[in-house]
């Protein structure tokens, strides 16, 4: 209703229709984000034609771009470079000077796809087509970094642990709004680690060394799951990880969480060797085991979650923020406590 009472508003009548026909574009698409005004010439054309359609065309414009050729169809066929008008000011037809195959997107095609076109091409402008070809419109760069920093903003607070979109002069309610549900789930994550805490009190009875290390165990889960799972956020945003190869992706992340764990627990293991190995021997062969263990469940589930998601139609910056956190402190903690009562009962 508010569309329509704001369209009613608009004299010119041949605006209006070109501002109706664009709403049926979803928003995040190129359809959504093109503009019509656009330099457009027949490839059929000769130059003084071509010259004199343009000089009428650029009146109504602020920028010109790039000069678009099509067909009698109005399907694109190429571009007219600037300098072919000066050194071809003869020529019979343009398509005989014009550059064929233009680097163009589809209206339906994501923001985020165009995106990754225009820093691949290098453009300052992109025609968009319909399924069949026909020049609908252009994207120009100033309009993609807009949605680019839009989306990398909201993917920030995303990973934050914020539910949806906040600026630092919102309300204290909205504020609220926007941080609690996370916060939430971390609370209950520490209760759930309390909770398993609290069932192996007898364990630190036996070696209280154990305590010391949970912080330890915790917080290297959380930091390997959120490096995993930030790679692949990245590489997913800028294309240089495919969705098919997601196999591939976590193969390659368990490879890397086998060195990086061996590493870190055989570190670990040379320091409370030397500094609390007497007479706590479980402690010192249950942190490395348990680091070892947690490492590679937290590359790989770092690696997994995002991927999924990606799937599923859902932002995997969701991936780098609490979640990964929270979920591989838990997990690491029942790693840790189940290793050390092995442990305890292996060795007493």
């Amino acid at each position: 209703e508010e569309r329509e009472k704001i369209l009613s508003h608009i004299d010119d009548v041949e605006q209006a229709g070109d501002i109706i026909d664009l709403l049926k574009y979803d928003e995040d698409t190129a359809g959504g984000l093109m503009g019509t005004e656009m330099i457009v010439v027949n490839e059929n054309w000769s130059m003084p034609e071509c010259i004199r359609q343009m000089r009428m065309q650029a009146e109504d414009m602020d920028e010109v771009y790039y000069v678009y050729v099509v067909d009698n169809d109005d399907r694109l066929k190429g571009t007219l470079p600037l300098k072919k008008l000066i050194t071809h000011p003869s020529v019979s037809k343009i398509k005989h000077v014009m550059e064929d195959d233009p680097v163009a997107v589809k209206a339906d095609t994501p923001i985020d796809e165009v995106a990754l076109d225009f820093e691949k091409y290098d453009l300052v402008a992109m025609p968009v087509v319909d399924s069949i070809g026909r020049l609908l419109g252009r994207i120009t760069v100033d309009d993609v970094m807009d949605q680019v920093r839009d989306s990398n903003e909201r993917d920030y607070q995303l990973a934050s642990g914020l539910t949806h979109d906040v600026e630092s002069d919102d309300k204290l309610f909205a504020q609220t709004k926007a941080r609690l549900p996370w916060l939430l789930i971390g609370m209950i994550g520490g209760l759930c680690n309390s909770f398993i805490l609290g069932k192996f009190e007898g364990g630190f009875v036996v070696d209280p060394a154990l305590a010391l290390f949970i912080p330890l165990i915790g917080g290297t889960g959380g930091n390997v799951g959120t490096q995993s799972s930030a790679i692949v956020v990245q590489g997913l945003a800028n294309g240089s990880l495919d969705i098919k190869k997601s196999t591939q992706q976590l193969l390659k992340e368990l490879g890397v969480g086998l060195l990086n764990g061996g590493i870190i627990a055989l570190l670990v293991f040379i320091y409370n060797y030397f500094t609390i190995g007497h007479g706590h021997e479980v402690t010192t062969f249950a942190v490395s085991i348990s680091l070892f263990c947690a490492v590679m469940f937290a590359s790989v589930f770092g690696t997994f979650v995002p991927l999924t998601l990606e799937k599923l139609k859902i932002d995997p910056a969701l991936a780098t923020g609490p979640f990964i956190s929270i979920t591989n402190d838990i997990i690491g903690m029942l790693i840790y406590m189940s290793i050390s009562s092995w442990l305890i009962i292996a060795l007493h």
